[in-house]
Protein backbone atom coordinates (compact mmCIF):
# COMPACT_ATOMS: atom_id res chain seq x y z
CA UNK A 1 0.00 0.00 0.00
CA UNK A 2 0.89 3.20 -0.51
CA UNK A 3 -0.20 6.88 1.24
CA UNK A 4 -1.99 8.83 -1.73
CA UNK A 5 -2.54 13.04 -1.75
CA UNK A 6 -5.72 14.76 -0.07
CA UNK A 7 -9.03 13.50 -1.69
CA UNK A 8 -11.80 16.20 -2.61
CA UNK A 9 -13.68 17.97 0.57
CA UNK A 10 -16.32 15.67 1.82
CA UNK A 11 -19.98 17.26 1.44
CA UNK A 12 -20.59 16.28 4.70
CA UNK A 13 -17.83 18.63 5.85
CA UNK A 14 -15.70 16.20 6.87
CA UNK A 15 -11.61 16.35 6.70
CA UNK A 16 -9.67 13.62 4.98
CA UNK A 17 -6.43 13.15 7.59
CA UNK A 18 -4.40 10.02 5.08
CA UNK A 19 -5.48 7.92 1.91
CA UNK A 20 -4.32 4.71 0.72
CA UNK A 21 -4.22 2.95 -2.75
CA UNK A 22 -3.90 -0.57 -3.25
CA UNK A 23 -2.61 -2.76 -6.63
CA UNK A 24 -4.41 -5.95 -5.13
CA UNK A 25 -6.95 -7.81 -3.32
CA UNK A 26 -5.01 -8.72 -1.39
CA UNK A 27 -4.13 -6.28 0.90
CA UNK A 28 -4.34 -5.53 4.73
CA UNK A 29 -4.35 -2.07 6.82
CA UNK A 30 -4.35 -1.90 10.28
CA UNK A 31 -5.58 1.60 11.73
CA UNK A 32 -5.31 2.92 15.24
CA UNK A 33 -7.02 6.25 16.57
CA UNK A 34 -6.01 7.58 19.92
CA UNK A 35 -7.74 11.24 21.13
CA UNK A 36 -5.79 14.23 19.97
CA UNK A 37 -4.82 15.85 23.23
CA UNK A 38 -6.33 19.37 23.92
CA UNK A 39 -4.52 22.53 23.92
CA UNK A 40 -7.13 24.92 25.39
CA UNK A 41 -6.43 26.42 28.83
CA UNK A 42 -9.21 27.48 30.84
CA UNK A 43 -10.21 30.40 32.99
CA UNK A 44 -12.42 29.65 35.78
CA UNK A 45 -14.58 32.39 37.62
CA UNK A 46 -16.18 31.92 40.43
CA UNK A 47 -18.51 33.31 42.85
CA UNK A 48 -19.63 32.09 46.53
CA UNK A 49 -22.11 33.99 47.90
CA UNK A 50 -22.68 33.08 51.45
CA UNK A 51 -25.57 33.91 53.57
CA UNK A 52 -26.44 33.06 57.17
CA UNK A 53 -28.21 29.69 56.32
CA UNK A 54 -27.45 28.52 52.94
CA UNK A 55 -24.41 28.95 50.33
CA UNK A 56 -24.38 29.29 46.50
CA UNK A 57 -22.01 28.94 44.12
CA UNK A 58 -21.89 30.49 40.33
CA UNK A 59 -19.13 29.47 38.11
CA UNK A 60 -18.18 30.85 34.77
CA UNK A 61 -15.73 28.95 32.87
CA UNK A 62 -13.68 30.17 30.16
CA UNK A 63 -11.98 27.81 27.01
CA UNK A 64 -9.86 29.57 24.81
CA UNK A 65 -10.10 27.41 21.81
CA UNK A 66 -6.64 27.28 19.57
CA UNK A 67 -6.44 25.10 17.03
CA UNK A 68 -9.62 22.53 17.05
CA UNK A 69 -12.97 22.70 17.95
CA UNK A 70 -14.14 21.86 21.39
CA UNK A 71 -17.73 19.36 21.60
CA UNK A 72 -17.48 18.97 25.02
CA UNK A 73 -16.52 20.44 28.76
CA UNK A 74 -16.61 18.56 31.79
CA UNK A 75 -15.50 19.41 35.35
CA UNK A 76 -15.15 18.34 38.80
CA UNK A 77 -17.26 20.37 41.59
CA UNK A 78 -17.98 19.88 45.04
CA UNK A 79 -19.73 16.84 46.04
CA UNK A 80 -22.32 18.94 47.68
CA UNK A 81 -23.22 21.15 44.86
CA UNK A 82 -26.64 20.84 43.67
CA UNK A 83 -26.77 21.59 39.76
CA UNK A 84 -30.01 24.08 39.43
CA UNK A 85 -28.54 25.16 35.73
CA UNK A 86 -25.91 25.45 33.00
CA UNK A 87 -25.89 27.87 30.47
CA UNK A 88 -23.55 26.95 26.76
CA UNK A 89 -23.33 28.57 23.33
CA UNK A 90 -25.98 27.11 20.86
CA UNK A 91 -27.68 23.79 21.96
CA UNK A 92 -26.34 21.65 23.93
CA UNK A 93 -26.92 19.08 26.99
CA UNK A 94 -25.71 18.58 30.38
CA UNK A 95 -25.39 16.03 32.85
CA UNK A 96 -24.12 15.71 36.50
CA UNK A 97 -22.99 12.09 37.45
CA UNK A 98 -20.18 10.66 40.12
CA UNK A 99 -17.17 9.60 38.48
CA UNK A 100 -14.22 8.14 40.96
CA UNK A 101 -15.91 9.44 44.05
CA UNK A 102 -16.08 13.05 43.02
CA UNK A 103 -19.00 15.15 41.24
CA UNK A 104 -18.75 15.79 37.41
CA UNK A 105 -20.30 17.56 35.07
CA UNK A 106 -20.50 17.32 31.71
CA UNK A 107 -21.74 19.03 28.68
CA UNK A 108 -22.00 17.89 25.68
CA UNK A 109 -21.89 21.14 22.80
CA UNK A 110 -24.32 20.22 19.73
CA UNK A 111 -21.42 21.76 17.65
CA UNK A 112 -18.03 22.10 18.44
CA UNK A 113 -16.81 25.49 19.31
CA UNK A 114 -14.02 26.86 17.23
CA UNK A 115 -13.63 30.41 19.05
CA UNK A 116 -13.23 31.55 23.02
CA UNK A 117 -16.41 30.47 24.63
CA UNK A 118 -18.01 30.31 28.28
CA UNK A 119 -19.88 27.69 30.37
CA UNK A 120 -21.71 29.01 33.25
CA UNK A 121 -22.55 26.82 36.08
CA UNK A 122 -25.07 27.79 39.29
CA UNK A 123 -26.06 25.85 41.80
CA UNK A 124 -26.60 25.63 46.09
CA UNK A 125 -23.65 23.94 48.11
CA UNK A 126 -26.42 23.44 50.64
CA UNK A 127 -27.54 24.54 54.01
CA UNK A 128 -25.06 25.79 56.74
CA UNK A 129 -24.86 27.22 60.83
CA UNK A 130 -24.30 30.77 61.18
CA UNK A 131 -21.25 29.86 62.89
CA UNK A 132 -19.80 27.24 60.56
CA UNK A 133 -16.67 28.00 58.36
CA UNK A 134 -16.97 27.13 54.76
CA UNK A 135 -14.60 25.47 52.48
CA UNK A 136 -13.09 26.55 49.28
CA UNK A 137 -15.49 25.20 46.20
CA UNK A 138 -12.53 23.16 44.46
CA UNK A 139 -13.18 23.05 40.68
CA UNK A 140 -10.93 21.66 37.99
CA UNK A 141 -11.60 21.46 34.59
CA UNK A 142 -10.38 18.44 32.52
CA UNK A 143 -9.38 18.03 28.46
CA UNK A 144 -7.79 21.57 29.38
CA UNK A 145 -3.64 22.22 28.65
CA UNK A 146 -3.94 24.51 32.11
CA UNK A 147 -6.40 26.12 34.33
CA UNK A 148 -6.09 29.06 36.40
CA UNK A 149 -9.41 31.66 37.80
CA UNK A 150 -10.29 33.79 40.66
CA UNK A 151 -12.72 33.08 43.54
CA UNK A 152 -15.18 35.72 45.23
CA UNK A 153 -17.01 35.88 48.30
CA UNK A 154 -19.93 37.66 48.65
CA UNK A 155 -21.47 38.12 52.04
CA UNK A 156 -23.97 39.97 53.73
CA UNK A 157 -23.15 43.43 55.29
CA UNK A 158 -23.73 42.46 58.65
CA UNK A 159 -20.29 39.51 58.55
CA UNK A 160 -16.93 40.06 58.07
CA UNK A 161 -15.20 36.82 56.40
CA UNK A 162 -11.40 35.89 56.26
CA UNK A 163 -9.48 33.29 54.65
CA UNK A 164 -7.50 30.90 56.26
CA UNK A 165 -5.56 27.51 55.29
CA UNK A 166 -4.86 28.93 51.67
CA UNK A 167 -2.78 26.49 49.91
CA UNK A 168 -1.91 27.16 45.96
CA UNK A 169 -3.88 30.89 46.05
CA UNK A 170 -3.48 33.91 47.28
CA UNK A 171 -5.73 37.24 48.43
CA UNK A 172 -6.18 39.49 46.02
CA UNK A 173 -7.84 43.17 46.23
CA UNK A 174 -11.63 42.73 45.13
CA UNK A 175 -11.34 45.56 42.84
CA UNK A 176 -8.96 43.67 40.38
CA UNK A 177 -12.00 41.26 39.48
CA UNK A 178 -14.54 44.48 38.62
CA UNK A 179 -13.94 43.42 35.08
CA UNK A 180 -16.12 40.42 35.26
CA UNK A 181 -18.15 40.95 38.30
CA UNK A 182 -21.41 42.70 37.28
CA UNK A 183 -22.54 46.00 39.04
CA UNK A 184 -25.11 44.88 41.23
CA UNK A 185 -22.28 42.00 42.35
CA UNK A 186 -19.74 44.50 43.86
CA UNK A 187 -21.14 46.08 46.68
CA UNK A 188 -21.49 42.66 48.33
CA UNK A 189 -17.79 40.94 47.09
CA UNK A 190 -16.00 41.10 50.77
CA UNK A 191 -12.75 38.75 49.51
CA UNK A 192 -11.35 37.24 46.14
CA UNK A 193 -8.46 34.38 45.51
CA UNK A 194 -6.56 33.78 42.38
CA UNK A 195 -4.99 30.74 41.88
CA UNK A 196 -2.93 29.25 39.00
CA UNK A 197 -3.21 25.47 39.77
CA UNK A 198 -6.67 23.37 40.05
CA UNK A 199 -4.55 22.19 43.25
CA UNK A 200 -6.01 25.05 45.40
CA UNK A 201 -7.72 24.99 49.25
CA UNK A 202 -9.28 27.53 51.83
CA UNK A 203 -11.71 27.50 54.47
CA UNK A 204 -13.75 30.93 54.90
CA UNK A 205 -14.67 32.03 58.63
CA UNK A 206 -17.52 34.05 58.56
CA UNK A 207 -18.18 36.16 61.75
CA UNK A 208 -20.67 38.68 62.73
CA UNK A 209 -19.39 42.66 62.10
CA UNK A 210 -19.97 45.06 65.05
CA UNK A 211 -22.05 47.67 64.35
CA UNK A 212 -20.36 51.52 65.18
CA UNK A 213 -23.36 53.41 66.36
CA UNK A 214 -23.46 57.18 66.99
CA UNK A 215 -25.86 59.69 67.82
CA UNK A 216 -27.35 63.04 69.41
CA UNK A 217 -30.37 63.43 71.78
CA UNK A 218 -32.46 66.62 71.55
CA UNK A 219 -34.81 67.38 74.51
CA UNK A 220 -37.94 70.19 73.95
CA UNK A 221 -39.66 70.96 76.49
CA UNK A 222 -42.51 73.02 75.82
CA UNK A 223 -44.29 75.51 78.45
CA UNK A 224 -47.98 75.93 78.08
CA UNK A 225 -50.86 77.40 80.43
CA UNK A 226 -51.50 74.69 81.52
CA UNK A 227 -49.19 71.33 81.20
CA UNK A 228 -45.68 70.55 80.34
CA UNK A 229 -45.20 69.26 76.95
CA UNK A 230 -41.90 66.70 76.91
CA UNK A 231 -40.38 64.88 73.29
CA UNK A 232 -37.07 63.30 73.47
CA UNK A 233 -35.75 62.64 69.83
CA UNK A 234 -32.94 60.46 69.51
CA UNK A 235 -30.78 60.15 66.12
CA UNK A 236 -28.75 57.55 65.48
CA UNK A 237 -26.62 57.10 62.42
CA UNK A 238 -25.60 53.12 62.03
CA UNK A 239 -22.72 51.71 59.99
CA UNK A 240 -20.97 48.29 58.86
CA UNK A 241 -23.62 46.13 60.42
CA UNK A 242 -27.21 46.30 61.64
CA UNK A 243 -28.86 46.28 65.45
CA UNK A 244 -31.40 44.83 66.70
CA UNK A 245 -32.29 46.92 69.89
CA UNK A 246 -31.87 50.71 71.45
CA UNK A 247 -31.35 51.01 74.89
CA UNK A 248 -31.08 54.71 76.96
CA UNK A 249 -32.25 55.65 79.69
CA UNK A 250 -35.02 58.19 81.18
CA UNK A 251 -35.76 60.01 84.42
CA UNK A 252 -38.64 57.99 86.38
CA UNK A 253 -41.39 60.03 85.43
CA UNK A 254 -41.30 59.39 81.87
CA UNK A 255 -42.47 55.69 82.24
CA UNK A 256 -45.44 56.16 80.70
CA UNK A 257 -44.62 58.23 77.86
CA UNK A 258 -45.14 56.90 74.19
CA UNK A 259 -42.85 56.00 72.17
CA UNK A 260 -42.77 56.15 68.58
CA UNK A 261 -39.86 54.01 66.91
CA UNK A 262 -39.69 52.29 63.78
CA UNK A 263 -39.78 48.52 62.93
CA UNK A 264 -40.54 48.22 66.95
CA UNK A 265 -40.86 44.64 67.59
CA UNK A 266 -41.36 44.95 71.82
CA UNK A 267 -40.58 47.66 74.43
CA UNK A 268 -39.15 46.61 77.97
CA UNK A 269 -38.64 49.43 80.84
CA UNK A 270 -36.24 48.23 83.64
CA UNK A 271 -35.64 49.79 86.86
CA UNK A 272 -32.13 51.61 86.60
CA UNK A 273 -29.46 53.65 88.48
CA UNK A 274 -30.21 56.71 90.40
CA UNK A 275 -33.75 56.64 89.93
CA UNK A 276 -34.28 56.38 86.25
CA UNK A 277 -35.90 53.89 83.92
CA UNK A 278 -33.68 51.91 80.84
CA UNK A 279 -35.99 51.15 77.75
CA UNK A 280 -34.80 48.89 75.90
CA UNK A 281 -36.41 49.24 72.56
CA UNK A 282 -36.34 45.48 70.35
CA UNK A 283 -36.24 46.01 66.43
CA UNK A 284 -37.63 43.57 64.36
CA UNK A 285 -35.31 43.33 61.88
CA UNK A 286 -31.51 44.25 61.37
CA UNK A 287 -31.97 48.25 60.71
CA UNK A 288 -28.80 50.12 59.47
CA UNK A 289 -28.20 53.54 58.20
CA UNK A 290 -30.54 56.35 60.17
CA UNK A 291 -32.76 55.94 62.91
CA UNK A 292 -34.94 57.86 64.96
CA UNK A 293 -37.00 57.34 68.47
CA UNK A 294 -38.95 59.95 69.18
CA UNK A 295 -40.38 59.70 73.21
CA UNK A 296 -43.27 61.81 74.12
CA UNK A 297 -45.00 62.37 77.18
CA UNK A 298 -47.38 65.44 78.79
CA UNK A 299 -47.75 66.52 82.14
CA UNK A 300 -49.74 69.06 84.54
CA UNK A 301 -48.22 72.69 85.08
CA UNK A 302 -49.14 72.47 89.29
CA UNK A 303 -49.18 76.19 90.16
CA UNK A 304 -47.99 77.32 93.76
CA UNK A 305 -49.64 80.98 94.09
CA UNK A 306 -47.72 83.11 91.21
CA UNK A 307 -45.40 80.29 90.54
CA UNK A 308 -45.50 77.00 89.62
CA UNK A 309 -43.58 73.92 91.01
CA UNK A 310 -39.89 73.03 90.10
CA UNK A 311 -39.86 71.33 87.25
CA UNK A 312 -36.97 69.11 85.12
CA UNK A 313 -36.04 68.60 81.61
CA UNK A 314 -35.99 64.84 80.82
CA UNK A 315 -32.25 64.38 79.43
CA UNK A 316 -31.67 60.80 77.70
CA UNK A 317 -28.24 58.70 78.58
CA UNK A 318 -28.03 56.77 75.30
CA UNK A 319 -26.31 53.47 75.64
CA UNK A 320 -26.20 51.77 72.42
CA UNK A 321 -23.23 53.56 70.77
CA UNK A 322 -21.41 56.87 71.02
CA UNK A 323 -23.29 59.89 72.00
CA UNK A 324 -21.99 62.96 69.68
CA UNK A 325 -24.16 65.81 70.97
CA UNK A 326 -26.67 66.04 73.96
CA UNK A 327 -28.92 69.06 73.57
CA UNK A 328 -32.16 70.48 75.67
CA UNK A 329 -34.46 73.37 74.42
CA UNK A 330 -37.29 75.53 76.10
CA UNK A 331 -40.51 76.51 74.29
CA UNK A 332 -42.45 78.97 75.73
CA UNK A 333 -46.24 79.13 74.47
CA UNK A 334 -48.32 80.55 77.62
CA UNK A 335 -48.21 83.80 79.19
CA UNK A 336 -46.49 83.04 81.71
CA UNK A 337 -42.69 83.63 82.27
CA UNK A 338 -40.83 80.60 82.11
CA UNK A 339 -37.69 80.95 84.47
CA UNK A 340 -34.19 78.89 84.73
CA UNK A 341 -33.52 77.85 88.28
CA UNK A 342 -30.87 75.64 87.78
CA UNK A 343 -28.44 74.20 84.73
CA UNK A 344 -25.72 71.23 85.43
CA UNK A 345 -23.06 70.54 83.00
CA UNK A 346 -25.06 72.80 80.58
CA UNK A 347 -23.66 75.59 78.35
CA UNK A 348 -26.23 77.81 76.52
CA UNK A 349 -26.80 78.57 72.91
CA UNK A 350 -26.86 81.87 71.21
CA UNK A 351 -29.00 82.36 68.36
CA UNK A 352 -25.84 82.50 66.38
CA UNK A 353 -24.45 79.59 66.85
CA UNK A 354 -24.81 77.15 64.44
CA UNK A 355 -26.07 74.34 66.95
CA UNK A 356 -29.02 77.04 67.80
CA UNK A 357 -29.71 77.26 63.84
CA UNK A 358 -29.71 73.50 63.59
CA UNK A 359 -31.72 72.95 66.31
CA UNK A 360 -34.52 75.73 64.98
CA UNK A 361 -35.13 74.07 61.30
CA UNK A 362 -35.70 70.60 63.53
CA UNK A 363 -38.10 72.26 66.46
CA UNK A 364 -39.21 75.47 64.50
CA UNK A 365 -38.45 79.33 65.56
CA UNK A 366 -40.25 79.27 68.29
CA UNK A 367 -37.37 78.38 71.09
CA UNK A 368 -37.01 80.44 74.30
CA UNK A 369 -33.47 79.27 75.01
CA UNK A 370 -31.21 76.63 74.23
CA UNK A 371 -28.31 74.37 75.65
CA UNK A 372 -25.99 72.14 74.77
CA UNK A 373 -25.08 69.07 77.33
CA UNK A 374 -21.25 69.56 77.97
CA UNK A 375 -19.09 66.38 76.44
CA UNK A 376 -18.19 64.55 79.77
CA UNK A 377 -21.45 65.20 82.09
CA UNK A 378 -22.16 62.52 83.93
CA UNK A 379 -25.60 64.02 85.90
CA UNK A 380 -26.64 66.74 83.83
CA UNK A 381 -29.63 68.71 84.64
CA UNK A 382 -31.82 71.35 84.20
CA UNK A 383 -34.71 72.90 86.20
CA UNK A 384 -37.25 75.54 85.77
CA UNK A 385 -40.27 77.44 87.17
CA UNK A 386 -42.61 79.15 85.31
CA UNK A 387 -43.75 83.08 86.92
CA UNK A 388 -47.20 84.53 86.23
CA UNK A 389 -46.43 88.27 85.05
CA UNK A 390 -48.20 91.27 86.88
CA UNK A 391 -51.36 92.77 85.56
CA UNK A 392 -50.86 96.47 84.97
CA UNK A 393 -52.86 99.02 86.10
CA UNK A 394 -54.16 101.69 83.44
CA UNK A 395 -56.30 104.98 84.14
CA UNK A 396 -59.44 102.95 83.26
CA UNK A 397 -59.82 105.27 80.49
CA UNK A 398 -62.57 104.46 77.91
CA UNK A 399 -62.03 104.67 73.95
CA UNK A 400 -65.08 105.63 72.38
CA UNK A 401 -64.64 105.47 68.27
CA UNK A 402 -60.87 103.92 66.48
CA UNK A 403 -60.82 104.56 62.85
CA UNK A 404 -58.24 103.09 60.38
CA UNK A 405 -56.79 104.82 57.00
CA UNK A 406 -55.00 102.48 55.11
CA UNK A 407 -53.27 103.77 51.60
CA UNK A 408 -51.78 101.23 49.36
CA UNK A 409 -49.83 102.05 45.87
CA UNK A 410 -49.22 99.89 42.73
CA UNK A 411 -45.88 99.38 43.99
CA UNK A 412 -47.07 97.72 47.36
CA UNK A 413 -45.75 101.15 49.26
CA UNK A 414 -48.11 101.54 51.66
CA UNK A 415 -49.66 104.33 54.63
CA UNK A 416 -51.41 104.01 57.22
CA UNK A 417 -53.38 106.04 60.01
CA UNK A 418 -54.86 105.24 63.21
CA UNK A 419 -56.92 107.70 64.93
CA UNK A 420 -58.82 107.01 68.53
Amino acid sequence: LTAAGAAEESPLGLRPYQAFEFGAISYALALEATPVPGDAPATVQSLLRIAERETRLETQVKIDVRTRPVHRVRLYVPATLEVEQVVAPGEFTWAATDADGRRLVCVYLGAGQSQPFSVVVRGSLGRRQAADPVPAPKLEVLDVVGQQGDLVVQVDPAFDVRAAERQNCDTIPVSNTFDWLQAEQRPLARLALRYKTPQYDARFEVRARPARVSGYTITNVKVTDVAVEETVSIDLTIHDAGIREVLFTLPAWMEQARINAPKLRQKTIQDAADGRKLFRLELQDDTLGQYRVLVENDRVLLNAGQESELQAAPIPELQTGRTDQRYVTLENAGRDEVLVVDQVELGPLSRQQAEWRKLAEILGENLTSAYIVAAEAKSPKLTFKTKQRKTVETARASIGLGETLLVVDAAGAYRGQQTY
